[in-house]
Formats: C-alpha cells, structure tokens, sequence
C-alpha cells in the first residue's frame, strides 16, 4: 500500500475514534455514507456562493458555509471513512492511472 495512504487511513481511523465519542449512536458505512451526501451539499454550497448565487435560502443562518477547503476536507473525510468503517480500505492493487505533463 502507498505510504501517503497507509498514513492517511491512519489518520481517519483516529478521528473515527475521536469522533465516536460525541456521536449519539455507533457510526457504521451507511451512516458514514449518509455523511458524505451532507457533505457534498456543504461544498456545493460553498462553490455556489463563491460563484454569486444566492443561497440564504438554503444556509443555516447560524452556520454559514464559507470555506470550500473545509468543506472539500469533510468530503474526504466521510468518503474514507465507508472505506474504514467498511473494512474495505483502498490498497495499492488498484490500478495506477498515469500522471501525463
């Protein structure tokens, strides 16, 4: 397995742990899934505002979703963690997909 991974799932694995503690029920990968469309509605928010839409409508006036690399940051959290909580964890046999200049 690449090592960035193997560090990353690591990582998620930990704030799994962490995370456990303040949720109200033991998260499993369809709760983590359900997590992952919140999620990308958080960032869609986000791009939309950057892009002048009017979105007050949607937003929670209390929390307002303003930065799109928290956001982006929370969608790869949630997409790794089906994977964890899965036990399905991406390893190095998947197939490598040429960088090209």
């Amino acid at each position: 397995m690449n090592r960035n991974l193997s560090e990353i799932l690591t990582e998620v694995r930990r704030l799994r742990t962490r995370f456990a503690r303040t949720a109200s029920r033991r998260w499993e990968p369809v709760t983590a899934a359900a997590e992952l469309a919140v999620q990308v509605g958080h960032l869609a928010m986000c791009v939309l505002r950057r892009n002048g839409s009017d979105i007050s409508s949607l937003e929670d006036q209390e929390r307002p979703l303003t930065d799109i690399g928290d956001e982006l940051a929370d969608v790869a959290l949630a997409a790794l963690s089906i994977a964890v909580l899965a036990q399905a964890e991406p390893t190095s046999s998947a197939p490598q997909i040429p960088v090209t200049p």
